[in-house]
């Protein structure tokens, strides 16, 4: 490849024409894609890569998409660690949150991921049955106890009613707004297409676990929407909780116990990290 790229070089007196360039780029990237020691589907994509301008957008494509990588992560343990300082709130009315208490525990959270992608990676298949199961089973014992036990509204508030508790002008763009946080429920599906390299027959194990996960979670997802919104009766006072999510002082009001709601709690907590655990090992 570097004798053919030469061969063009030196055949030109004059460079500079659109063909002869055309002609060294293809070449040189050909070169780079023999030299460049990564993965099969790796230098098929150098050798499909044109002009100098699309190198410069890939880059700048990576660039983003490894920010996003680190917001997804970051984002999630921020969740499980303010979880965790609402869960101390709840237990020690005198504790007083601050900002730098979340960000240790996000870093907490951040560490445990990172050690078990280096030090326990080949236990990463039987963790994430686990938590699969978890998942799955948590979610009964958190929905089932609140169906049973919480006061239900009708029918026509559950399901019609629209609280506008944020201040904004129209009830219609309370809603739009609101549906950001449910749809950053639908995020990670891509996880598993990140994975593929290390997947057996990956053309068809890949879409069948991201339709199972995306059905599923569909499923439990409209059934914790329906149980909220079912048993969510005082949502003002669940608005004004001192652990700063509502989610928390519904378990409270319903189980009236701090070890039920600590236990409910700690199901989603350990979901939000084994979480982390699956983007950094997507990641990586």
């Amino acid at each position: 490849m570097a004798e053919k790229v030469e061969h063009i070089l030196h055949a030109n007196e004059k460079l500079g024409t659109e063909p002869e360039w055309n002609a060294i780029e293809v070449a040189g990237d050909e070169l780079v894609a023999d030299r460049y020691q990564g993965t099969p589907a790796d230098r098929h994509d150098m050798r499909m890569l044109g002009r100098v301008q699309v190198l410069r957008v890939s880059s700048a494509i990576g660039w983003l998409l490894a920010i996003g990588w680190q917001g997804a992560i970051v984002g999630l343990s921020f969740v499980a660690g303010t979880i965790v300082q609402g869960l101390i709130t709840l237990n020690n009315p005198n504790y007083v949150p601050q900002q730098w208490h979340g960000t240790l525990l996000v870093i907490a959270a951040v560490f445990i991921a990172v050690a078990i992608n280096v030090f326990l990676s080949k236990t990463l298949p039987i963790a994430e049955w686990f938590i699969l199961i978890l998942h799955v089973v948590g979610l009964f014992a958190i929905i089932i106890p609140i169906l049973a036990m919480a006061p239900k509204n009708s029918a026509r508030v559950a399901l019609l009613d629209i609280t506008n508790s944020g201040g904004w002008s129209t009830k219609g763009t309370s809603f739009m707004i609101g549906l950001l946080t449910a749809l950053s429920s639908m995020m990670g599906f891509d996880c598993a297409v990140h994975m593929s390299e290390e997947v057996q027959n990956a053309s068809e194990t890949l879409p069948k676990a991201i339709l199972w996960g995306a059905g599923l979670n569909a499923v439990l997802g409209y059934l914790t929407v329906f149980t909220l919104c079912f048993t969510m009766t005082d949502i003002p006072a669940l608005l004004d909780s001192p652990t700063t999510f509502p989610f928390l002082q519904l378990f409270y009001n319903v189980t009236r116990s701090n070890a039920a709601t600590a236990i409910m709690a700690a199901i989603i907590i350990i979901t939000l990290v084994m979480a982390v655990v699956s983007e950094v090992a997507t990641a990586s």
